[in-house]
């Protein structure tokens, strides 16, 4: 009779991503967290922890994300942080503000910016980790293990050098309405200011006064949104010279496609929303 499968779990869907494509069919990937919720702030009952507790490995993200993590009690031995070897590049976010995203409810986001895996070299990182720990449990599959990851670097790798080509092009100012971005503006040498703005709230007056006195001597600026804001938010950036560029982090399952494609939808809105030549 075949063994099963070995159950890996996960807190977000990059990292599911990850582990599936560098593991392919010697493992089962599980991440349970429901399509309507931001992972980093879901808060899984008692069946959920108790799931998580019985995985073969369990990958968290580290920089605080899933914070519940935190606060239950996960096997030491099976849990790993995917970001353990790149601690001193994780970002501290100066000023916590409070949002809502979803059924979950209000929240203070936290003091590190957990959306490590926004910078592509990042997230090989955190896929060698999983590579990895996937060898130790699965020694038998260790050369595929090996196979996987190489490929999926490679794809990371060859996003890395796009997106580093298209914000090369802009010489402007960037804004981002969230504190994920600030790995893409570290990542591409971005001139880049964190406003705080949601996709489904019109902002304050009092954020388009700050906001009209930060473009007003700028030749060109842009603005990263983690998915589509209100028309009227679009139509007023317009009138201030405001290029919108809808870049989704990806922290959950994609209703069509898988990471990369979401990615490389993020990098073709990025490639039209930057002029191509001066």
């Amino acid at each position: 009779m075949r063994p099963e499968k070995p159950i890996v779990f996960v807190v977000n869907y990059p990292l599911a991503y990850f582990a599936q494509r560098v593991g392919g069919d010697a493992i089962d990937v599980a991440f349970p967290v429901p399509d309507e919720f931001d992972p980093a702030y879901w808060s899984p009952d008692a069946e959920a922890i108790a799931a998580f507790q019985s995985a073969e490995l369990i990958f968290l993200n580290g920089a605080d994300y899933a914070k519940w993590t935190l606060r239950a009690t996960l096997p030491t031995s099976r849990t790993i942080v995917t970001t353990c070897d790149v601690q001193d590049r994780i970002i501290e976010v100066a000023d916590a503000v409070t949002h809502s995203h979803g059924p979950e409810g209000e929240h203070v986001h936290a003091a590190l910016a957990p959306e490590t895996w926004l910078d592509p070299q990042l997230a090989v990182e955190q896929a060698r980790v999983i590579m990895e720990e996937l060898e130790k449990l699965i020694p038998a599959s260790s050369d595929s293990i090996a196979a996987n990851f190489t490929a999926l670097e490679a794809d990371l790798r060859s996003l890395d050098e796009a997106l580093e080509s298209t914000f090369a092009e802009s010489s402007g100012l960037w804004i981002a309405s969230h504190s994920a971005f600030s790995y893409l503006g570290r990542r591409y040498s971005l001139e880049l200011r964190i406003v705080h703005w949601e996709p489904n709230e019109l902002p304050s007056d009092d954020h388009w006064h700050e906001l009209e006195e930060l473009v007003a001597s700028r030749p060109a600026s842009w603005m990263l949104w983690e998915d589509e804001p209100m028309q009227e938010t679009c139509d007023r950036l317009r009138t201030l010279g405001v290029r919108v560029a809808v870049f989704r982090p990806a922290a959950t399952r994609p209703k069509s496609g898988d990471y990369l494609t979401t990615m490389r939808k993020n990098l073709e809105r990025l490639q039209a929303a930057v002029p191509t030549s001066p």
